[in-house]
């Protein structure tokens, strides 16, 4: 615990740059990704065939099991207080006006979601595992930039979404293989 309050206050408080704040904000606010997210499920719905309408079962099944396990069961399990709590007792954060929430601080949420949709976007689509795992690295490292997680709390959250994700990934995969095997079949002697 020492370490992970002691790595916070490394990145929040002496890397809490002003300059970056705005787009710490931005990545942290998935209100300003639904454009992105409604273009994306547009063209995998309806421009990628099958391939794109078992991904988007996937992430629609995926993302809000990850969230409700780590915002229901895990956080109110685990109570520990986000470092930006007065009963945390960890001096100075600075939390660039983003509101402190009263839920538990472990794990992140924003870290587990963002984690289970990148590993089953990235395991669909490969090219896209690099914008994936930067996006996920950006999401996290605002959480602790901006003072409402522990590095520890984005770590678990990582965990949490990659194991959730890897499991939603799998399942479309056999989903995808299902189906791809049941083409081939239902040909000319099949």
């Amino acid at each position: 615990m020492s370490m992970d309050a002691a790595l916070f206050r490394w990145i929040n408080v002496n890397l809490g740059w002003d300059a970056i704040e705005p787009f710490m904000k931005a990545v942290s606010d998935f209100r300003l990704f639904i454009p992105f997210v409604l273009l994306a499920a547009a063209w995998m719905g309806f421009r990628d065939g099958r391939r794109g309408r078992v991904t988007l079962l996937a992430l629609l099944l995926t993302v809000p099991l990850t969230d409700q396990v780590s915002s229901h069961l895990l956080k109110p399990w685990v109570g520990r207080p986000r470092p930006c709590r007065a009963e945390a007792g960890i001096e100075g954060v600075n939390t660039h006006g983003t509101r402190c929430s009263g839920r538990g601080s472990f794990p992140s949420s924003h870290a587990a979601n963002s984690s289970a949709a990148a590993i089953v976007i990235a395991s669909r689509y490969p090219v896209s595992w690099v914008p994936a795992v930067a996006m996920l690295i950006l999401v996290g490292w605002s959480r602790v930039y901006l003072g409402v997680h522990y590095p520890g709390d984005v770590l678990g959250g990582w965990v949490l979404g990659g194991l959730l994700g890897w499991a939603g990934a799998w399942a479309a995969g056999r989903m995808g293989a299902r189906s791809r095997g049941a083409r081939r079949g239902s040909g000319p002697g099949g």
